[in-house]
């Protein structure tokens, strides 16, 4: 798979690699209320911690979704 990447990336002078495809999947699940745990399943993982590396949510977001919870609490 790496090679079809690579093969690609020259192409159309572009970086795709399987690590920000995994990390934008996670992220999108993550920013539409999917939970950790079922994030983890969906991409193989045997710890949390893990999962969590692959998330890539900005201190703006997580601020926001934060504020709305207390809100609506």
């Amino acid at each position: 798979m790496a090679k079809r990447f690579n093969k690609y990336n020259k192409r159309y002078d572009m970086l795709v690699t399987t690590h920000g495809i995994r990390s934008n999947f996670a992220t999108q699940l993550a920013s539409n209320c999917v939970s950790l745990t079922t994030i983890q399943s969906a991409l193989d993982y045997q710890s949390l911690e893990t999962t969590q590396r692959y998330l890539d949510i900005d201190t703006e977001t997580k601020n926001e979704e934060i504020s709305q919870f207390l809100n609506n609490r």
